[in-house]
């Protein structure tokens, strides 16, 4: 997953209303699934997916979501057994938003890990590569449940300056009780300067998961955590929490737009 950053540094100063603080097993939750996400047993993953969706149905809970939480909790062991590479948890902003699709599991697996995501979403992207450790077109028919991958993108900041990031990822099947999830999990191979301004993003872990809806459509949870030094521009804390909710709410109607 690639967010939006194009923001203009005029705007970064002003007031900004950041979205609610997510309930704790919201938090825990996502962050129980995005480190879990490795297990070879599928057991522990479709407990966690279980208890997600049975949490989004309560009432209130799928509105609310839908409108995107602010989540900041992941553990540390989470990020640092991702790889070899040292990493730690301590600083992070993120959120938690829910979408809804009239489209199939199918539909948006093909979306989402077939497609190269410049295809899918032309506007966060000047480039996107992405290799799977098998060809993904096996992955929407669950041939091939769990497939990892790396990627590289580039993307213009504030249409300006060029943003390349390497990604490793993962898609994954999970059978529950309840029917078949979908997830998908990426992480930020490594920091990213960005030439303008000091900025760097440290680091970024995402999830997603999806599920069918009893209309026939589905739903996708997305949630993701960044770790980020803004330089010498003014971004509150509250304005990038706000912007990374914008930026998921305005990705599920970018993947809705190319579905349809």
């Amino acid at each position: 997953m690639r967010l939006r950053i194009g923001m203009v540094a005029a705007t970064l100063s002003l007031g900004c209303k950041p979205p609610p603080d997510a309930p704790a097993e919201l938090e825990e939750l996502t962050g129980y699934l995005f480190d879990h996400m490795t297990d070879e047993d599928d057991e522990a993953l479709a407990e966690g997916l279980i208890n997600l969706e049975e949490w989004l149905l309560k009432p209130g809970n799928y509105q609310s979501t839908l409108e995107g939480y602010t989540i900041s909790k992941l553990s540390n062991e989470a990020v640092d057994r991702l790889d070899n590479k040292k990493r730690k948890a301590g600083a992070l902003i993120g959120a938690a938003v829910a979408s809804e699709h009239r489209h199939s599991m199918s539909e948006l697996s093909l979306a989402t890990v077939v497609l190269d995501q410049d295809v899918v979403f032309p506007d966060n992207y000047t480039e996107y590569q992405r290799t799977w450790s098998e060809g993904p077109a096996c992955f929407p028919s669950k041939d091939c449940p769990l497939i990892d991958a790396r990627s590289s993108s580039s993307s213009k900041w504030a249409g300006l300056v060029d943003v390349t990031t390497h990604n490793r990822g993962r898609a994954r099947w999970v059978e529950t009780d309840l029917g078949w999830f979908m997830m998908l999990r990426t992480y930020l191979w490594e920091p990213v300067d960005i030439d303008f301004g000091g900025i760097k993003l440290h680091g970024q872990y995402f999830i997603a998961v999806t599920f069918p809806n009893d209309d026939g459509g589905t739903v996708r949870l997305q949630a993701t955590w960044m770790d980020a030094d803004y330089g010498i521009l003014p971004v509150s804390e509250d304005y990038a929490k706000s912007s990374i909710v914008s930026s998921m709410q305005q990705q599920g109607e970018d993947l809705e737009l190319y579905l349809d």
